[in-house]
């Protein structure tokens, strides 16, 4: 039997989504016809084209035999393929049985079934395949950067918030209710064909052609793609978000608006990544260190996030390969003078008082009892002048402590003012707690 080629009509990401499962039924229906109503079918009896429906983003069917090969595997029959061509589906005719066997990689009854192939005399293979990708093309070819590019605010990392925690975070929402969740919104975006999608799972991309654009590479298999965070959950959480609601962080971990907030990168330059800024980790294709650097920083700035000194440093130092040279930077947005990163655009209302002030142990702690809305309330030591504002939306208690001289995480209602001794030992040092309209609420005697 000739082998068939049918062009790959254009495809809406909408049109891509046919189910492969469609073709195999066709595929049995037709066999099943050649054959008669009773299985006296043979491949000799397949001499003449049946025209057989493609799943999005393959070229071709193609009929694989006659073959005397009693121990078929995937490995054998993609050898026998052009280099690049990937056997998705295959239909074997088992003469010991006259009956057809339909596999797919990706079914659980693959493997089992393909052993019990191997038992017997298998004469003809169908298999659908994916072409080796003609070329996949980069942004850059159609980018160019800004002329102005406006400084995020540069501060340290904040200082006495809970600790990141993933789970926090939020997982991949479908957020329009059409079955694809964010990871498959992006993968379907940002490939440079029709994707298909799993037959054991139509709502989960499968193949497509992506440009990493990272490092360079060309992918099309969506197993080996990860949608990274340009700026990752970590970093943002450290840089403000650890202030965010839970709804705000979900938000930032599904957003769509932003083209480069989510990106389709392979998965082991997304696991070399990590959660590092671009001061501890920058792409391996130095072209795209212009882009990276641009995208970073609009980030940072839609979010309100900020950048550390060494992480704007190492910024800089990417800018500076844009072609032409660095965009303008624009002085960064003007921020209160506080000495957590997020400003409270509310005042909190609560009720508390300090409770003890134990200077002399390691660490240092200052309990407080209360109860309300901590928002916009700090902590001072008088002598040392120096100041602890509590976190946005933190709840006061029954009992809180807030340590220094620490590096410990801190924890529910267990805070950390900083790792150097606060209080002065050697002579008088009061603790003073404000509210947010810088009211003194109350005084202890150090």
């Amino acid at each position: 039997m000739a082998g068939q080629s049918n062009p790959v009509p254009a495809r809406s990401p909408r049109t891509a989504r046919v189910p492969t499962i469609l073709g195999i039924i066709t595929v049995l229906a037709a066999v099943l016809a050649l054959s008669g109503a009773g299985r006296s079918a043979s491949s000799d009896g397949l001499t003449s084209d049946v025209a057989f429906p493609l799943a999005p983003g393959f070229t071709e069917l193609r009929w694989v035999g006659p073959t005397a090969d009693a121990r078929p595997s995937v490995a054998s029959l993609n050898a026998a393929q052009p280099a690049g061509d990937r056997i998705v589906a295959v239909f074997a005719w088992v003469n010991a049985t006259d009956e057809w066997l339909i596999l797919r990689p990706d079914a659980p009854a693959f493997l089992s079934s393909l052993t019990e192939l191997r038992t017997h005399n298998v004469y003809w293979f169908l298999v659908e395949v994916l072409p080796t990708p003609a070329s996949a093309v980069s942004e850059l070819d159609a980018w160019s950067p800004p002329n102005q590019l406006q400084q995020p605010m540069v501060a340290p990392h904040s200082t006495g918030i809970a600790a990141y925690d993933r789970d926090d975070w939020g997982d991949w929402i479908d957020a329009d209710g059409d079955c694809e969740d964010t990871r498959a919104e992006v993968l379907i975006a940002e490939s440079q064909i029709g994707v298909a999608f799993r037959a054991s799972d139509p709502c989960a991309v499968d193949t497509g052609l992506w440009f990493g654009e990272l490092t360079g590479l060309t992918f099309t298999l969506a197993s080996d793609v990860d949608v990274d965070h340009h700026v990752p959950l970590a970093n943002a959480h450290l840089s403000g978000g650890w202030a965010w609601s839970a709804a705000e962080r979900e938000a930032y971990t599904n957003n769509l608006g932003n083209p480069d907030h989510l990106i389709a990168v392979d998965d082991s330059t997304n696991q070399s990544k990590g959660s590092r800024g671009p001061d501890a980790w920058r792409p391996p294709r130095m072209d795209y260190w212009c882009k990276y650097a641009v995208d970073w920083t609009v980030v940072k700035n839609n979010y309100e996030l900020t950048a550390t000194a060494d992480e704007w440093a190492a910024l800089q130092e990417m800018l500076n390969t844009c072609p032409g040279g660095s965009p303008t930077v624009l002085p960064s947005a003007p921020t209160s003078p506080t000495v957590l990163p997020s400003v409270p655009t509310f005042c909190g209302r609560a009720s508390a008082k300090i409770v003890s002030l134990s200077k002399a142990t390691t660490p240092e702690v200052v309990v407080i009892s209360g109860s309300g809305d901590a928002t916009g309330w700090y902590l001072i030591s008088v002598t040392g002048n120096q100041r602890f504002d509590f976190p946005t939306g933190f709840q006061f208690a029954a009992h809180v402590e807030i340590h220094s001289a620490s590096s410990a995480a801190g924890r529910g209602t267990f805070l950390i003012w900083t790792v150097a001794n606060i209080w002065n030992n050697a002579a008088e040092d009061d603790a003073e707690l404000f509210d947010c309209d810088d009211v003194l609420v109350d005084h202890f005697d150090g």
